[in-house]
């Protein structure tokens, strides 16, 4: 999941930073690989619970 949501938010930076030669620093794009772990992850019993557990959003 995590390597997913990272090379999806990488991709999306790199389209964005050709077609329209926008940036994103590397802390907003970590910030945004985080934030889509816990949506996804909020969809799953399990992982939901066991983020809320551990509080790891920033």
């Amino acid at each position: 999941m995590m390597l997913a949501a990272g090379v999806c938010i990488l991709w999306r930076e790199r389209n964005s930073g050709i077609f329209q030669n926008k940036k994103q620093s590397t802390t907003m794009m970590i910030k945004q690989v985080i934030h889509e772990i816990h949506i996804k992850a909020g969809k799953v019993a399990k992982l939901g619970g066991w983020l809320t557990d551990h509080n790891f959003y920033p």
